[in-house]
């Protein structure tokens, strides 16, 4: 089962990748799809020698931007006391959605982020210190900015948060 999440969780990806370039640069999105799609397939195909060069380009990108965004929603919403009290934007979920798309989210990161960089550990404690780092860690860090971005820009769409936090050039 977790290899049919991760291929939604690739579609998702090359689908967010596109929406970034088209806001941006205003390309056609069906265009970039396609071409995303090659390029993620393409890198897949040479082996994980790329795949490691891409991940230590976009991984510490990724964690400086989503902090950027996070500070710039924080700083939209007016501070740490009115993000205490903020509402909920978007379309109110039921718990059962809730929990539903925490446990979706956790699920795939088990089955695909944090058991695949187990499968390189050499002793036990690495492989429990990835599972402290990518779920102690790296988890809280995405929800949690992921949040603040959300509440700053008003909507749980990351391009338009990104864009409308100021943060893509378009």
């Amino acid at each position: 089962i977790p290899p049919i999440g991760l291929i939604g969780w690739g579609g998702t990806h090359i689908s967010y990748a596109a929406e970034f370039l088209t806001t941006a640069f205003h390309i056609n999105y069906y265009l970039l799809c396609f071409l995303m799609a090659a390029v993620f397939c393409a890198i897949a195909l040479v082996g994980f020698k790329y795949m490691t060069w891409v991940a230590n380009l976009a991984v510490p990108v990724s964690i400086i931007l989503l902090g950027i965004g996070a500070y710039k929603g924080l700083q939209e919403i007016g501070g740490w006391d009115a993000l205490l009290n903020a509402d909920p934007v978007g379309t109110p979920i039921t718990v059962i959605s809730g929990i539903t798309l925490m446990v979706g989210t956790f699920a795939c990161g088990t089955g695909g982020g944090s058991t695949d960089i187990q499968r390189w550990c050499k002793s036990p404690f690495q492989a429990v210190m990835v599972a402290v780092v990518t779920f102690g860690v790296a988890y809280v860090y995405l929800m949690l900015t992921g949040t603040i971005i959300s509440l700053g820009a008003g909507t749980t769409d990351v391009v338009q948060a990104f864009a409308g936090l100021g943060m893509l050039f378009s």
